[in-house]
């Protein structure tokens, strides 16, 4: 609807500047009828063939987090700004960030494994509770939700240093709308319910000092 209305808006200028990027989450298409809505307006006038130009420095992430859409998405020509190093943004303490040899300073990217981790339907998984049927369709992880209680009460615990996290410092994010609302569940009892927990979608374009992933 929007690319569709920005066509009607602008077919009398002369000159026209969009800034967007090609590379973010497409357009969310729930009609089988208008699945080629999918593709979102920037992705169409890339394929398209017109004229663009990469702003190709980034001041949002740290190096360790920007070298992978760098390379995936960028052809390694994304470029950090002065304000990212390392060195001036320390991860938060509270969590056992990955610290290489090769590095006086420890990463701020980690990945957990949750060998015990098993996706199942909220139905499968609480067959006496009523599920609403978007749900029903989705997917949970009661042990990797558990895993992430656990990651987001630590950083939250008290600390002196000036790093340490409140609860509007953290963000979980999930793909699964089912997971979505059983990490909100979780976190409330675990006394984290400040803590805001989005799907993918719904999070894209934000930012967090820490963003924990379920995925």
């Amino acid at each position: 609807a929007c690319a569709l209305a920005c066509g009607g808006s602008v077919s009398s200028v002369e000159r026209l500047v969009m800034v967007g990027d090609h590379h973010q989450l497409p357009p969310t298409v729930l009609s089988q009828t208008s699945a080629d809505l999918n593709i979102s307006m920037f992705l169409r006038l890339w394929h398209a063939g017109v004229a663009t130009v990469l702003l190709d420095t980034q001041y949002r992430m740290n190096p360790a987090l920007s070298a992978f859409p760098s390379r995936r998405f960028y052809a390694n020509r994304l470029r950090n700004g002065p304000n990212t190093s390392s060195a001036l943004h320390l991860p938060p303490p509270g969590f056992p960030w990955p610290h290489p040899a090769s590095s006086s300073l420890p990463i701020p990217l980690a990945l957990v494994d949750v060998p015990d981790g098993i996706a199942s339907s909220p139905s499968s998984s609480s067959p006496s509770s009523p599920t609403s049927a978007p749900l029903s369709r989705s997917l949970l992880n009661a042990a990797e939700s558990a895993t992430v209680v656990s990651i987001v009460t630590n950083l939250l615990k008290p600390s002196s240093s000036p790093s340490s996290l409140c609860p509007a410092d953290i963000a979980v994010i999930s793909p699964y709308a089912a997971q979505v609302a059983l990490l909100q569940s979780a976190l409330r009892a675990a006394g984290a319910g400040e803590v805001e927990v989005r799907s993918v979608d719904g999070f894209q374009g934000r930012e967090k000092e820490v963003v924990v992933v379920s995925a």
